[in-house]
């Protein structure tokens, strides 16, 4: 098997086309990798861990160049559409938004409960993240909660649509509800 970077990991890239192990670019952490995410102009790559770090790298050098720590797992990271912010749940309760230009932590939302997805709006105005049963719509530039849907089981899957004007929510009973989002409300 070749390494790229020389070095052992937990993160590897495979050629599909042949299905060869091409190269790993980092060694991430001592726990388990929970999740990926590649930024829209593909070079930037973010992770995050059962140890709660969320790790973004060059792409595809490996070279690590901002790191973030929840208290507990990280369930999700997600790049906005334009690739200005990453954001990221875990199961503290917790979804952190950094500005990926300036590397910056700029956003801190608090939830009782883990958060297990999050994704932005294609126009990056908004972020929904799901909650247990909860999905919780959250405005950038106010920086404040705009929404919190409740529904009657778990959120699996968050999704805008293309045009941003609705948010689909897969639940844990095999239900897709779908949401018109009025930005007259918001803006």
């Amino acid at each position: 098997m070749e390494q790229r970077s020389g070095r052992k990991s937990d993160v590897q890239i495979w050629d599909f086309g042949e299905f060869l192990h091409n190269w790993s670019i980092a060694y991430v952490s001592f726990a388990g990798v929970r999740t990926l995410g590649f930024s829209p102009e593909g070079n930037l790559l973010a992770s995050g861990s059962d140890d709660g770090m969320v790790k973004l790298w060059s792409f595809p050098e490996g070279k690590e160049i901002f790191t973030l720590k929840h208290t507990d797992r990280v369930w999700f990271v997600s790049f906005s559409p334009k690739g200005n912010y990453l954001a990221s749940g875990s199961e503290d309760g917790r979804a952190k938004i950094i500005d990926v230009k300036r590397l910056k932590l700029i956003a801190e939302l608090r939830h009782n409960s883990g958060i297990w997805q999050i994704i932005f709006s294609p126009d990056e105005e908004l972020l929904a993240f799901g909650a247990y049963q909860e999905v919780h719509i959250w405005a950038l530039r106010k920086r404040k909660i705009l929404d919190n849907l409740y529904h009657s089981h778990w959120v699996n899957s968050v999704s805008f649509s293309p045009d941003g004007n609705f948010l689909t929510v897969g639940l844990e009973n095999g239900t897709i509800k779908v949401w018109r989002i009025e930005r007259r409300i918001w803006k």
